[in-house]
């Protein structure tokens, strides 16, 4: 069973969490529920929990001033959130589920679903680590995110933007080409880190490729033409996207 707290300082919403995990997800246990954050600090200590639906603006304290009390996170978070659009770049940065409200069935059993394959993973570090990063990025909203989480098979990797030199499709899956020749898969699609990584000067030089233009080496013309990236791989510049990409070389010479 996954042990359960729900936190949100709204009654109503409280009880459709309860209602709809009743129903849906059999192994989930409801072991508690808290109303604002000193409440969910001790239910926290009371039921250790594997799993906290947390909503994230609550009266006086937020769900990020409980995450940051409670200190040693070892259990997995769903946040429950209102449109906030900092605050869900940087959980898609950290790889770090939510839930819009009104809440949708769908992207919750999606939500849980996942849950559940990473607390198949033993506890390491590196969980511990998604939610530390997303504390430092939203703590530091007013500059620039610098690290992203990109799930793996067995976890997830946290990479330096600045170290990114391309991003590769392969399928379903992006291959991250890094400085130091080192290599990660990550179970996202390319697509996702286009929009992701949109305004940290990466382009889609190819339907294949995203490029981050600060690793480009040498370009080479020809009809879209090619780049030589900083690892000396060549990455082909579509015929359409030509003038976007010449545009933006111009802006950073």
């Amino acid at each position: 069973m996954i042990k359960t707290l729900i936190v949100d300082d709204e009654q109503p919403n409280r009880n459709f969490l309860i209602k709809v995990a009743g129903k849906l997800f059999p192994d989930i246990e409801i072991v508690g529920e808290a109303a604002n954050v000193d409440e969910a600090l001790s239910k926290v200590k009371e039921t250790k929990p594997d799993l906290v639906l947390l909503d994230i603006e609550m009266p006086g304290k937020t769900g990020f001033d409980f995450l940051i009390e409670v200190g040693d996170v070892n259990f997995e978070v769903i946040f429950i959130t209102g449109y906030d659009e900092y605050a869900i770049k940087a959980f898609k940065f950290n790889a770090i589920d939510y839930l819009l409200k009104p809440v949708d069935l769908d992207d919750f059993e999606n939500a849980i679903n996942k849950v559940r394959e990473r607390l198949k993973i033993p506890k390491t570090e590196t969980k511990n680590q998604q939610v530390s990063s997303l504390l430092q990025n939203i703590k530091s909203n007013q500059n620039p995110i610098n690290k992203i989480g990109v799930p793996t098979n067995d976890g997830i990797v946290f990479l330096n933007i600045e170290d990114i030199i391309l991003c590769e499709a392969d399928g379903n899956y992006t291959v991250f080409h890094l400085a130091g020749n080192n290599k990660f898969i990550s179970s996202r699609t390319l697509k996702e880190y286009d929009e992701l990584l949109a305004g940290y000067n990466f382009f889609r030089a190819h339907k294949s490729h995203l490029i981050n233009l600060k690793h480009i080496k040498r370009y080479i013309k020809g009809e879209g033409g090619t780049v030589i990236m900083s690892n000396d791989k060549e990455v082909e510049v579509s015929r359409r996207n030509k003038e976007g990409f010449m545009l933006l070389m111009k802006e950073l010479m």
